[in-house]
Order: C-alpha cells, then sequence, then structure tokens
C-alpha cells in the first residue's frame, strides 16, 4: 500500500491494503483510508475489520457512496 500525506489539510490518505494498530487495543484492517487530524476521524468507503484485545471482531460493510466513520466505535 501507498500513503499520501496533504500538509495543507493535514489529510493521510492511504492506497491499498491498510492495517492500524491503536494503542495496542484495537487492529484495524482495511484499504483506502482516510485520516483527519483535525477532526481525529478515520473512514474508508472499503469493508473494515475491527479487532480488539479481547478477541471481538466486528465488520463494517461500507459501500462506494458512504464513508465510514470509526470514531464512535473507540476514543481517538
Amino acid at each position: 500500500s501507498k500513503a499520501n500525506y496533504n500538509l495543507k489539510s493535514d489529510v493521510l490518505r492511504t492506497i491499498g491494503k491498510t492495517i492500524i494498530n491503536y494503542k495496542k487495543d484495537y487492529q484495524i484492517l482495511s484499504s483506502d483510508m482516510i485520516y483527519d487530524r483535525k477532526t481525529k476521524k478515520i473512514s474508508s468507503k472499503k469493508e473494515t475489520t475491527l479487532k480488539d484485545n479481547d478477541g471481538n471482531i466486528y465488520i463494517v460493510i461500507a459501500n462506494d457512496h458512504q464513508m465510514t466513520h470509526f470514531n464512535h466505535i473507540f476514543k481517538i
């Protein structure tokens, strides 16, 4: 995967498969993700899997017309 960071808008975009390990508590597996550092929002239009340390697995199915935001699931 590749990542592009826009300094002006303070937004990081990934292209392709993306894995985010958050505070050793969560793992986010998706593709084509967006992280807006100003609003602290992580989002994607692709199917995303969230795993936590308790063994819970959440699969979020999105579509190309609507962005799914993940900060309501855990505090960033």
